[in-house]
């Protein structure tokens, strides 16, 4: 079990939240369960690997934390759980539009979440972190601060989880309505790195005492998800 808490940086709290947020996203997403747990794994083993990434430098710098708990899991799991009960009642009710719009802001929340990680953890490696609001340069680790290689890894971390686009392209309605997986990675990238900015937004907002690390990647999950969800409406 310490093996397991140690890859997840998880403390127990934060091991039995996600074990809880997995078995509901699981029953929730009916034939889709798999790829709803799949897709929030990809998210927990990809935190675990960039967290590790010069890990003693940022950890002589304070700009990681070593464990985290039942909130971080809930603040990234709120929105992924909200979209994956619009999937729930668009099955229950037959209504296509909900089930679309519940998976698709299900997996642009998980890229947006996962961008903005990927962001945080090495976008404090290289580069001059300014203000996003104001451009200033300020300090690594500050919230609402951004460096280019932090926004191009942004990027990276979408486009990781938006491969699932591809199996999920084949396996719902999104190809007869005229998306198909290139289509559908092209969005989830994009929502995602859109919530990965989003949250730096909020960030700027947390350093100024309004929110919190908490509240500023709700932010980010519920801004990419819904984002997906228009992109794909739209077109």
């Amino acid at each position: 079990m310490e093996c397991y808490m140690t890859m997840l940086t998880l403390d127990k709290k934060g091991i039995a939240g996600a074990v809880a947020l997995g078995a509901v996203l699981f029953l929730l997403g009916g034939s889709f369960g798999w790829l709803l747990v799949a897709v929030m794994l990809y998210f927990l083993v990809f935190s675990y690997v960039v967290t590790l990434i010069r890990i003693d430098y940022k950890e002589r710098r304070g700009l990681t934390e070593k464990r985290r708990g039942i909130m971080n899991v809930a603040a990234n799991g709120i929105a992924p759980l909200a979209f994956a009960f619009v999937l729930y009642f668009g099955a229950v009710f037959s209504n296509n539009l909900l089930e679309l719009a519940g998976i698709v802001g299900f997996i642009g929340a998980v890229a947006g979440i996962t961008a903005d990680k990927f962001a945080s953890e090495l976008g404090v490696l290289d580069g001059i972190p300014k203000e996003i609001l104001t451009l200033k340069p300020t300090k690594k680790g500050r919230s609402g601060a951004v460096t280019l290689f932090g926004l191009a890894m942004s990027v990276v971390g979408a486009a990781l989880v938006a491969g699932w686009a591809f199996p999920l392209a084949e396996a719902f309605s999104v190809v007869g309505g005229g998306i198909g997986g290139a289509g559908l990675l092209a969005v989830v990238v994009l929502s995602g790195f859109i919530g990965s900015v989003i949250d730096s937004v909020a960030g700027h907002f947390e350093e100024r005492g309004l929110g919190n690390k908490h509240t500023s990647n709700l932010i980010c999950s519920v801004a990419a998800g819904l984002t997906a969800i228009a992109i794909v409406l739209v077109v």
